[in-house]
């Protein structure tokens, strides 16, 4: 009978797929994941302060020349105050209903202030307050404060990745490992929401009212190292791979046969 020649190139095949399978299980299963979290407290040194004008009425169009007129001299006057950015946010015109009828409209358009020196801001805001209401405002950190950060722990990470895989080989009694592959990710929590303040610091008819007190706080900056090693292999195992190369099995004597 003729043998089939994919059937028997198939079984020529299976002694080298089993052979491969057996050299990834042997290369694997010795691995171990860890991961390493590192921390640090950030002074919160940027500040962000949120304004806005508004105006109610029903002439839209007075309303709206009102407000650009106050947020036109707020932004003059923070030309003049360096280290601070100055940005206009939302512009927004509503009517306002009474019974279901429109009695007037609202112009309202907010500016955003920031900046590292919360002295010149809050004595910028208190200036700005006889025309502007405030919103809201918020510290937080700094993209320089973050980068500056964020690449100190990843070298605290490091070490302590390091610390952690050889405690882990020598605990299993082998001499070291080898890093298989690594994963690094920062994160920071979000700073406290921002202070509504509208009533604290409600626009007031002078020219100009007393500074907000402002006293910034810190804000967390971690980084996460989760990564694989592999344990060298144990010295100490027995060598299942049979006689020394170049030294035949010893055969039996003609007594040991007759035996």
């Amino acid at each position: 009978m003729k043998a089939n020649p994919i059937s028997l190139q198939s079984l020529l095949l299976l002694p080298l797929l089993l052979s491969s399978l057996a050299v990834q299980a042997e290369e694997t299963y010795e691995r171990i994941m860890l991961a390493v979290t590192v921390k640090a407290d950030v002074r919160q040194e940027r500040l962000r302060a949120v304004l806005f004008a508004e105006e109610q009425g029903l002439d839209t169009a007075r309303l709206a020349d009102a407000v650009n007129q106050r947020i036109a001299l707020a932004l003059d006057l923070t030309k003049n105050e360096p280290g601070i950015k100055a940005r206009t946010l939302g512009y927004s015109s509503s009517p306002i209903y009474r019974e279901q009828r429109v009695e007037g409209w609202r112009v309202r358009q907010t500016l955003e202030l920031q900046g590292d020196d919360a002295s010149a801001l809050g004595l910028l805001i208190g200036k700005l307050q006889s025309d502007l209401n405030v919103e809201s405002i918020n510290y937080s950190i700094s993209e320089q404060q973050l980068d500056t950060t964020t690449e100190a722990l990843i070298d605290q990470g490091l070490t302590a990745f390091r610390q952690r895989a050889q405690r882990i080989a020598m605990g299993w009694g082998r001499d070291g490992y080898r890093l298989v592959q690594m994963a690094i990710q920062s994160r920071q929590n979000p700073p406290p929401q921002p202070m509504p303040l509208q009533a604290a610091l409600a626009r007031s008819p002078v020219e100009a009212v007393a500074p907000p007190s402002l006293q910034g706080g810190e804000q967390q900056v971690s980084v996460t190292l989760t990564g694989t090693i592999e344990l060298k292999p144990d010295p100490a195992a027995p060598d299942n791979a049979g006689p020394p190369t170049g030294e035949a099995a010893e055969e039996p004597t003609g007594e040991q046969a007759a035996e």
